[in-house]
């Protein structure tokens, strides 16, 4: 929100200031619906509890956490927005790390479609999500479908990223890789979500 601030000391003024209270009180009250009230610092709670238990390896209390993580910012942002997007990223993480390969990926295409719908087709958050489904697709054995989101996501990043850009250093590694060896699919990289 842009304010100007020859208005905000107009109502800085005693006489203003008593005048207006209740309007004042609406439009506050207005902005933090819109941004989400206070559910910014809960979420952020959530999202550092999601992580610690994450990086200690207990990954049933990270997937309970990262659950609830997503139905609170679908909530509080709608399934439409960029935080739902990192949600479904979170969670998908865990599932991963849990084994649950296929609903890591059904997680990571849903991700990506509110991304198509939400991000310009020349976003570099959008090749960000295909990589993340590349990856996925990858580590689950699927070679083929992998190397087809990694050459989307290459595309977007080429248009997107300057190209001494670290991610898009990453994608063309992963090329690489799957066109010298499509077994290496299994190796031992660990499944990190990236992000920009």
């Amino acid at each position: 929100m842009i304010l100007n601030l020859k208005w905000v000391r107009q109502f800085l003024k005693p006489k203003i200031l008593v005048k207006y209270a209740a309007a004042i009180a609406v439009i506050v009250f207005c902005a933090l619906c819109l941004s989400g009230g206070g559910a910014g610092a809960d979420l952020e709670r959530l999202d550092t509890k999601a992580s610690r238990a994450f990086h200690a390896g207990d990954f049933d209390a990270a997937r309970s956490l990262c659950v609830q993580f997503l139905q609170k910012t679908e909530q509080n942002y709608g399934a439409f927005h960029p935080n739902t997007v990192a949600a479904l990223n979170n969670l998908a993480l865990v599932m991963h790390a849990q084994g649950k390969f296929s609903q890591a990926i059904a997680l990571l295409e849903q991700a990506l479609r509110v991304n198509k719908t939400i991000l310009d087709n020349e976003d570099p958050r959008l090749a960000v999500s295909y990589a993340n489904l590349a990856f996925a697709n990858e580590k689950n054995g699927n070679a083929a479908k992998a190397a087809l989101l990694y050459k989307q996501a290459l595309t977007i990043a080429e248009i997107s990223m300057p190209p001494d850009h670290p991610y898009q250093q990453f994608i063309k590694e992963r090329l690489v890789r799957l066109a010298s060896a499509p077994s290496s699919a299994h190796d031992e990289t660990d499944y990190k979500v990236k992000d920009v």
